[in-house]
Formats: C-alpha cells, sequence, structure tokens
C-alpha cells in the first residue's frame, strides 16, 4: 500500500504465501525459506521424497488472474500480518479491484523467476450484474473493457518474450460460483436460470470478432 518498510515486509508475505509457496516447490524442489522461517512450528513435516516428487517437469503453467493485492501491515492472517487495502478503482460485483496490468505484471514475473515452458492465462473475468435489454441483447460493456484490455495486456508480455500459449476467460457461461451460487455472472453468454435460455452477451461477440481477427 506504501513504500514503507512495514508495508513492504507485508507485502512480500503476502506474496510469498499466495505464489511463491507453491511455485518455489515445483520449479526450485524447495518450499521458500522466508515463508518456512515465517510458519515455524505451523509447518508441516516434509520428508525427503516429498520434493522429488513434487519438482516434476511441467509441459505449462497455468495462471488465474482476477485482480491485484493491495495490503499494508496489519493483524489479518497470521502469521501473515496484512490488511486488505482497496484502492480507488473500478470494482467488480465481486468487490475485485478492475488492474489489468497487474496480469502483465504477473506473466512477466512468473516468466522471470521461473521460465516456463508455456504459460497459460486459465481463467479471467469479472461479474457484473447482466440483464437481457427489451432488444433482446445484454450489453455488458463492463466486462468487454475488462477482457479487451487483459487481453492487450496478455499480448503485450507475449511481445516482450513470455511464452504464453493462450487465454481463456472465465466463463462461458453464467453458472453456479460456488458459494454464491447463481447470484454473480460472470459469463460470456447470459443464462436465463428460470427459462434455461441463452443469450449471447456483448462481450461474448467481442471474444468471436478476436477470433476472427477482427
Amino acid at each position: 500500500a506504501s513504500d514503507s518498510p512495514e508495508d513492504q515486509a507485508a507485502a512480500t508475505r503476502w506474496e510469498g504465501c499466495q505464489n511463491r509457496w507453491y511455485l518455489d516447490p515445483l520449479f526450485r524442489g524447495e518450499y521458500p525459506a522466508d515463508m518456512r522461517e515465517l510458519y515455524g512450528s505451523l509447518m508441516p513435516a516434509i520428508e525427503p521424497e516429498d520434493m522429488a516428487i513434487i519438482q516434476q517437469p511441467l509441459d505449462f503453467l497455468g495462471i488465474n488472474y482476477y485482480r491485484r493485492s493491495v495490503v499494508a501491515a496489519g493483524s489479518e492472517l497470521p502469521p501473515i500480518n496484512m490488511n486488505r487495502v482497496s484502492p480507488p478503482g473500478d470494482y467488480s460485483d465481486m468487490g475485485w479491484e478492475v488492474y489489468p496490468a497487474g496480469l502483465h505484471q504477473i506473466l512477466t514475473w512468473t516468466h522471470a523467476q521461473y521460465a516456463p515452458a508455456k504459460l497459460y492465462v486459465t481463467e479471467n473475468g469479472m461479474a457484473t450484474p447482466d440483464e437481457v435489454g427489451p432488444d433482446g441483447r445484454c450489453h455488458d460493456e463492463l466486462r468487454v473493457h475488462y477482457l479487451r484490455e487483459h487481453i492487450r495486456q496478455t499480448l503485450r508480455a507475449r511481445a516482450e518474450g513470455v511464452p504464453v500459449g493462450g487465454y481463456f476467460a472465465w466463463s462461458t457461461m453464467d453458472n453456479f460460483e460456488w458459494a454464491y451460487g447463481y447470484k454473480m455472472r460472470f459469463g460470456v453468454i447470459h443464462v436465463d436460470y428460470a427459462s434455461q435460455k441463452r443469450t449471447i452477451k456483448d462481450s461474448g461477440y467481442l471474444l468471436q470478432q478476436l477470433r476472427q481477427g477482427r
């Protein structure tokens, strides 16, 4: 959230918990030393053969990206000890910040740190309050902007040499979103849950146009 040593340390702990904790074993054959020290007695027992099993060659690495995390030093999630910060800007129905540049950042960072053979954006999308209008269309302008800008950042990373093999939007149709049920709509195709009628949203037509090179 700031350049203060305390906030920077909290950001490093959170990044280690969210990213390096999973990627270091896969690509480096060990858990991050700073996170092992942080977790201390909370660490599970690691057997000698565990790392050999975990560190296997990967054909590709998939990255799910919806938002960035902005944190400050605080009291949440001990021993991470951070608080989430919500910067000014646009947010989805989920309360997630719309921050396309973060996708470029995570793609380039992952490539620089771990050099996977191939990277795919396996999930990227936003929830918006979509309705079919009197014209029979679903005009989800917020999602159109979201997808266009995130695809732009994906192509930017690829142009800079990151081996991005593909991009997958979440999701094809409005669906049952876990604990949120049918409340959150992520699809590029609208679903009327009462009639089960499907209507392609403007975002769906955007993806069609991009696929056709228009």
